[in-house]
């Protein structure tokens, strides 16, 4: 099983690299895992996107203390809503197949497990 601080630390390589690829005050690994550390009581989604929600936005931080402080990459971070499933991921088709339509599919099916091709 992962280690909460063997996350933390992938986290940080993250961090680092995106503050880095944003053109900001470089912020140094060893302390945003120090930061990532005092976090451990928080959920590990809500504390990588609000790290990350700080390294692209906050380019006025020269340190990374701001991720464990409260902020606007706590409470702005975009929220995810759930994507809603098209018709065909029902768990229930609402058409379902004519049943000679089905026996032709599994025929084809275990034709190609065989090797076999069906015209």
């Amino acid at each position: 099983m992962t280690d909460r601080r063997d996350l933390n630390r992938a986290i940080a390589y993250l961090v680092a690299a995106i503050r880095t690829d944003a053109g900001h005050q470089r912020w140094d690994q060893p302390g945003i895992e120090a930061q990532l550390a005092k976090l451990d009581d928080r959920p590990l989604a809500a504390v990588a996107t609000a790290a990350i929600y700080a390294a692209a936005t906050r380019p006025d931080q020269i340190t990374p203390a701001v991720i464990a402080a409260n902020g606007s990459h706590w409470r702005d971070f975009p929220k995810h809503e759930p994507t809603p499933q098209p018709d065909a991921y029902r768990q229930e088709p609402i058409n379902p197949a004519p049943p000679e339509r089905a026996a032709a599919y599994l025929a084809q099916i275990r034709a190609n497990i065989h090797g076999r091709t069906t015209p």
